[in-house]
């Protein structure tokens, strides 16, 4: 069981696109600033973060009051906005950097922004008379409005959260909001539409920052230097600084500039990336540049759990995985447990009343999956979480009936989403992804006959076997390129 697992992690691990953390996780809940509010895109990144490493999400004023307490040692750890890839740099962040301050990068954390338009339930696209939004909303998905609500007034809010609540609480059926899939959660709200903006490659970039230096012991492969040149150095301390690196591995992937409060005097902060290198080298070449260098941040490219923490809920979620399956075979299991999963789901939502269908959540679940297979064809990956949503509707739906029929009463211990599921279906959704790129390089399809195991779904439902069968039915395309 430790080997196979270990196996499965391996390849996952080559897998995982997002950039996150390198520091060991502490010993008890320690705050983690971040500005909302809650069921903004920042609440998003800072509740997956800190549910990964057992801090406590904590709302600040701004983002220069994450700055403010985090660098006078307040809080332990912060999340601060640093880029979005249509509009920039965040200018509060420029600002910070450009005076030095005393936090230190640890992570990143790259969140596509998927805008959804929200609105109270019954809501249909013709009674849509006004439309609240942050004003950055608005600009990303201008040619949809374009498209859909040429003559509808829009109206701005300080946040998408609040645009949000706003429709929540006095929007009736004539008023949407364009916010984060979060706040749909938390404000109650329907997707009218999902995933509206113009360009569906929209990502905004957290830093993840701590008062702590940074351990000069451990090892890393991305860099943050920030760098101000001086009259003494005559220009030549930022080809010294560049050439240092470059001798470490390290390239430079994002230049940010800031006014240094001297005419002809930037401030530079440089994002690199290369390969692992001790962080106490990486000091030593900055320190030894000509001018004003420090290093800001260094990290790795590692997922954002741990590989412990995403064994131990890929052997909850699938305990009868075979111990030597591979490939098609993987595949196949995997995708019978998250069908699973689906029971657990159906309680939750039994004792709740929360709808079976979250067009939010699937909108990033087949986004995420795309993302994480670059070399795989979109259409076939599309396809395949296409079918695994459809198929644990069906069984939610299936389940929910029967228990609704029978006057089951509400279950006592119910699952919850985020703790208890969550997990386990993150760790299949990156186990599948592992499993469906080794299916498609090669060419070897599962069949329709469902994998050996037992579950509370499989014992419960009549229907599995078809349901499953619908769900793994997609991969058959990778079979036919």
């Amino acid at each position: 069981m430790v080997a196979r697992l270990s196996r499965i992690m391996q390849v996952m691990q080559k897998l995982i696109l997002t950039t996150l953390l390198v520091c060991a996780a502490h010993a008890g809940a320690q705050s983690f600033l971040y500005l909302g509010p809650v069921g903004t895109y920042s609440d998003q990144v800072a509740q997956d973060v800190a549910r990964a490493h057992g801090w406590t999400p904590t709302l600040a004023s701004s983002i220069t009051d994450v700055s403010n307490q985090v660098g006078a040692g307040k809080a332990p750890y912060g999340l601060i906005p640093i880029e979005n890839s249509t509009g920039g740099y965040v200018a509060e962040t420029l600002t910070l950097l450009a005076k030095l301050p005393a936090w230190r990068v640890i992570g990143i954390s790259d969140l596509p922004i998927d805008n959804m338009l929200l609105v109270n339930p019954g809501t249909r696209a013709g009674d849509i008379t006004t439309i609240v939004s942050h004003p950055q909303p608005f600009l990303q998905s201008a040619n949809y409005l374009k498209a859909n609500f040429p003559n509808v007034k829009r109206v701005e809010a300080k946040s998408t959260a609040a645009a949000a609540e706003q429709v929540a609480q006095d929007g009736g059926k004539t008023m949407a909001a364009i916010a984060a899939p979060a706040a749909a959660g938390v404000y109650k709200l329907g997707v009218l539409a999902a995933r509206i903006q113009d360009d569906k490659a929209n990502t905004t970039r957290f830093l993840v920052v701590q008062k702590n230096e940074l351990d000069s012991a451990a090892s890393a492969d991305r860099a943050v230097v920030s760098y101000l040149p001086t009259r003494a150095d005559g220009g030549l301390g930022l080809g010294q600084l560049l050439t240092g690196l470059r001798k470490l591995g390290f390239n430079v992937t994002g230049v940010a500039s800031t006014p240094s409060g001297r005419l002809a005097q930037e401030r530079l902060t440089l994002f690199l990336s290369g390969r692992a290198t001790p962080v106490s080298v990486l000091q030593g070449a900055v320190r030894q540049t000509i001018g004003q260098a420090t290093l800001l941040g260094a990290y790795t490219a590692e997922p954002l759990k741990t590989a412990a923490q995403t064994t131990s809920a890929l052997a909850q979620a699938c305990p009868d995985l075979g111990t030597n399956a591979a490939g098609a075979e993987l595949l196949a299991q995997l995708t019978a447990c998250r069908l699973d999963v689906a029971y657990e789901v159906a309680q939750a939502k039994y004792v709740s009343g929360a709808p079976v269908e979250d067009l939010a959540r699937e909108a990033v679940v087949i986004d995420g999956g795309v993302k994480a297979l670059p070399g795989v064809d979109d259409s076939v990956v599309k396809a395949y979480w296409a079918a695994q949503i459809e198929a644990s509707k069906a069984a939610q739906r299936t389940l929910i009936d029967q228990w609704t029929k029978a006057g089951t009463p509400k279950f006592a211990h119910a699952p919850d989403l985020v703790t208890d599921v969550r997990p386990k279906l993150d760790a299949l959704t990156t186990a599948i992804s592992a499993a469906l790129g080794e299916v498609w390089a090669t060419r070897h399809c599962p069949d329709a006959s469902l994998p050996a195991g037992s579950s509370q779904a499989r014992s419960a439902l009549n229907d599995y076997s078809k349901i499953y069968g619908a769900a793994i039915a997609p991969v058959t395309q990778v079979c036919q390129r």
